[in-house]
């Protein structure tokens, strides 16, 4: 079955530190960051299109498929470090 659903999911949480970081560049949140959020809708929209299927995956889910997950996880956990 494979883990691309949680994967978006957790691919979208990256990205949002990123938008985070962005925004918070210059210390304020102002009209001029709206383009920024805007670019976050793609992995958004992709996340929440496949969530249902996230149950099914992780009842398939083996050793191989953990191991992308939880590097995907630190990738996010780092990124957030990164971004506050």
């Amino acid at each position: 079955m494979g883990i691309n659903e949680m994967l978006q999911v957790l691919k979208a949480f990256e990205d949002a530190a990123g938008t985070y970081a962005a925004v918070m560049a210059d210390g304020k949140i102002g009209w001029t960051d709206i383009p920024k959020v805007m670019d976050l809708f793609p992995s958004i929209q992709a996340a929440i299109e496949g969530a249902g299927e996230i149950p099914a995956e992780l009842k398939d889910l083996d050793p191989a498929e953990a191991g992308q997950l939880y590097a995907a996880m630190k990738a996010v956990y780092d990124a957030w470090r990164a971004a506050v």
